[in-house]
């Protein structure tokens, strides 16, 4: 199950990174790939909150979760609740919090 969820995630990151090269270069934001990017980490987190609920537990895990879950309800207030446009700091927020993911990282069994 991690491993679906990573794969969302990467799926999701590359579609949040095109949004914003988009954003930043005024161009319009199509909104198909805004929600497929919303979708992928959406479906990400749920595989997330699976595995973590099937027993896939530990420290780093438990930490990526909780940042993963800070990212998606700030996406979800700057896309459904607020209709903010999207800022330097929101773009660079999203990526600082895919860098910690990767840092926190859980071991894989080839780790252990």
């Amino acid at each position: 199950m991690l491993t679906i969820a990573v794969v969302l995630f990467a799926v999701a990151a590359l579609g949040g990174g095109t949004l914003a090269a988009l954003h930043f270069r005024q161009k319009g934001l199509p909104i198909a790939l805004t929600v497929a990017h919303g979708l992928f980490a959406a479906a990400g987190l749920v595989a997330l909150i699976v595995a973590v609920i099937g027993g896939s537990t530990g420290n780093l895990l438990i930490s990526s979760l909780a940042l993963f879950v800070i990212a998606a309800l700030g996406g979800f207030w700057s896309f459904l609740i607020s209709s903010a446009p999207l800022t330097l700091t929101h773009a660079c927020g999203c990526d600082t919090w895919a860098r910690c993911r990767r840092c926190v990282r859980p071991p894989s069994p080839q780790d252990r």
